[in-house]
């Protein structure tokens, strides 16, 4: 009797977190994507890095 008792419990318990868990994640999306700013593409990363490479790279040679 206390196997099949732990057992529903356990049951119960796991269906919670999952529906917690659902819900959750679809409140998420909805405000994410209200909410998050534009972000920047990788290729526009990509140069801002590689110009500053550059610029340091020449303040580096100054140096020298």
């Amino acid at each position: 009797m206390k196997t099949n008792l732990k057992a529903l419990a356990g049951i119960v318990l796991v269906s919670a977190l999952v529906a917690g868990h659902a819900q959750t994640a679809t409140t998420r999306a909805h405000t994410a994507k209200r909410s998050t700013p534009a972000k920047p593409s990788v290729e526009s990363q990509i140069e801002s890095l590689r110009q500053e490479m550059n610029s340091q790279i020449q303040s580096l040679k100054q140096q020298l």
